[in-house]
């Protein structure tokens, strides 16, 4: 009931101190989880990101503020939420801090309205932080806030967050920033795949070589470009090269726009009974060199975040291209581990042929024709899963993150909690 971007509106101002006393276009988008770390199954969970901009500096083209963190319910009801480092500035350590939704107004069968504050029930507990947070940019809750003032008596200066047309909120809930342009002409061509969140693994036999994927430019009946995606892998080390079986499987992406891609799975493609489905891919990152992209970062489709990937068109990882993906990681504050996809020359990608590449600084050239595997491939258009899919899902605890971005104290943050 609480999934999505909720807007804060008001706040008290001991909280922006450390934030030159204004927050304007503080916001928090709040997704369930049903990952750990490592990609097992766990009790759902709730991630959050707070964000804010400064005042003179609002826009898309400007800096955006961002605290993230997790939430989760204790038994009393009360909500704890676990502040990611860095939270409170560079090299600072995670911290919790608890939050209460005290009042909350329902529309449409979802929370449209929440007052949060660091205390218990009014009446019964004493606060000293309260958070006012809505669906809409627009505040259309004055009544209910001013009610809730004259009821609890509390008279601590308020903040007014404005929301102006400009303001920017970051990428589509938890995500980066999805890129506005992709050209599929650029993203056509043969990609080896080096890194992805080790979920993955669980449809690929937990573990995966030789990932690898041929786009080819088609176009269909109306004559709007699409791509034929070929993916390919082996099973592990000890079952590589051309005497070794290689998985395969064959989908269609299309593009809604910019990086948002839809990979088009036919029937069977996870299971000899599974039907035909869809799975979005978002393209966050790619470098472009000679006409064409050398190296593409992306996500897989959910306002979650719990997947990603990096394909680049070299069999060995230039360092340039993993100290850039590991910055998009950190910065982003991905969460789910790594896993390495090796490429050894003995590889074999039939029925795919890697082209032939040219020695680059830290890189071997070109790998080698054909791998082997049943499992399924660790291509970019793998989907997590039909049964734990990366789109985010309505969060069904009765908690949530609504921070207005920067922590402003470990005992006063500003980041609030939604109840879902």
């Amino acid at each position: 009931m609480a999934a999505g971007r909720w807007y804060q509106h008001r706040v008290d101002k001991a909280q922006l101190k450390f934030q030159g006393g204004s927050s304007p276009c503080a916001a928090v988008d709040f997704q369930k989880e049903t990952r750990g770390r490592d990609g097992s199954n766990v009790s759902p969970w709730l991630r959050y990101r707070g964000t804010s901009q400064k005042d003179g500096s609002i826009g898309k083209n400007n800096m955006l503020f961002s605290v993230f963190g997790n939430v989760t319910q204790l038994s009393d009801g009360t909500l704890n939420v676990l502040f990611d480092a860095g939270s409170q500035g560079p090299g600072s350590q995670p911290f919790t801090a608890t939050e209460n939704p005290v009042m909350a107004v329902e529309k449409d069968g979802t929370y449209d309205f929440i007052i949060l504050t660091n205390g218990g029930v009014p009446g019964q507990t004493e606060f000293t932080t309260v958070f006012a947070l809505s669906r809409s940019p627009t505040f259309a809750y004055g009544t209910e806030w001013t009610d809730f003032l004259t009821k609890t008596g509390f008279t601590n200066e308020i903040y007014e967050v404005p929301h102006p047309s400009d303001c920017y909120y970051g990428g589509p809930g938890v995500s980066p920033d999805v890129l506005d342009t992709v050209d599929l002409k650029k993203l056509s061509g043969f990609w080896y795949q080096h890194r992805i969140d080790i979920a993955q693994l669980q449809f690929q036999g937990k573990e995966t070589i030789c990932a690898a994927l041929q786009y080819d430019l088609k176009m269909d009946g109306a004559n709007k470009p699409y791509l034929l995606d070929t993916a390919v892998s082996q099973a592990g080390p000890g079952k590589v090269g051309p005497n070794f079986p290689v998985s395969k499987f064959n989908a269609n992406v299309t593009q809604t726009k910019g990086g948002y891609l839809v990979v088009h799975f036919p029937a069977g493609t996870l299971g000899p009974n599974v039907p035909a489905f869809d799975s979005p891919t978002w393209v966050t990152d790619a470098v472009e060199k000679n006409g064409r992209y050398d190296m593409y970062i992306g996500t897989g489709g959910a306002e979650a975040f719990t997947s990603i990937f990096l394909n680049t068109r070299q069999p060995t990882l230039l360092p340039e291209y993993e100290k850039q993906f590991l910055d998009r990681v950190s910065s982003s504050h991905f969460w789910v581990d790594l896993y390495n996809v090796s490429q050894p020359k003995e590889c074999s990608y039939t029925p795919l042929v890697p082209p032939a590449l040219a020695p680059t600084s830290a890189s071997t050239p070109t790998a080698a024709a054909v791998p082997t595997s049943a499992s399924t491939p660790t291509a970019a258009s793998v989907p997590t899963s039909a049964s734990t899919p990366t789109a985010a899902a309505v969060p069904t605890s009765a908690s949530t993150p609504t921070a207005a971005s920067v922590p402003t104290s470990a005992s006063t943050p500003t980041a609030a909690a939604v109840p879902t």
